[in-house]
């Protein structure tokens, strides 16, 4: 895959990230989906991007963990939060020891309703989803 960055006002970004939160997708999937109607291609209405940003050190403990794994990033972490829906994993929240510095970003697609599944997992143990999904990360790398 391949990424596409444009500039745009910061209207249209406001009306553009309401849109989506309205219609519960991302503005990747979003914009893809526009893409793809435009060019009359087939779009992944199945499927939604998640993109996480994690402080640098945490990401190459994870890089670390995945290699051990043998699995793709993608489906480390699915099969993280899987666990996590099944069994209830998690004991805390996110909370690294040094958040300075640098970060790096994560994105993966995934399944609308495996999506929804983790939203609402986040929701009942009162975290946002980035922090769900970093806490998944964190609980298993240390």
């Amino acid at each position: 895959m391949k990424q596409v960055l444009v500039r745009i006002p910061m209207e249209l970004y406001d009306s553009l990230k309401m849109h989506t939160i309205q219609n519960d997708t991302s503005i990747s999937a979003y914009v893809h989906s526009l893409i793809c109607q435009d060019l009359g291609m087939e779009t992944h209405k199945n499927f939604i991007t998640i993109s996480i940003r994690i402080p640098e050190q945490e990401y190459a403990q994870l890089k670390q963990a995945v290699k051990e794994s043998g699995l793709p990033i993608k489906n480390f972490v699915e099969g993280l939060a899987a666990e996590d829906l099944k069994h209830g994993s998690i004991s805390g929240k996110f909370d690294a020891e040094n958040t300075s510095g640098s970060s790096r970003m994560l994105s993966f697609s995934t399944d609308k309703a495996f999506h929804k599944a983790m939203k609402q997992r986040a929701a009942e143990l009162d975290i946002s989803f980035q922090d769900y999904i970093k806490s998944l990360i964190y609980e298993k790398t240390h």
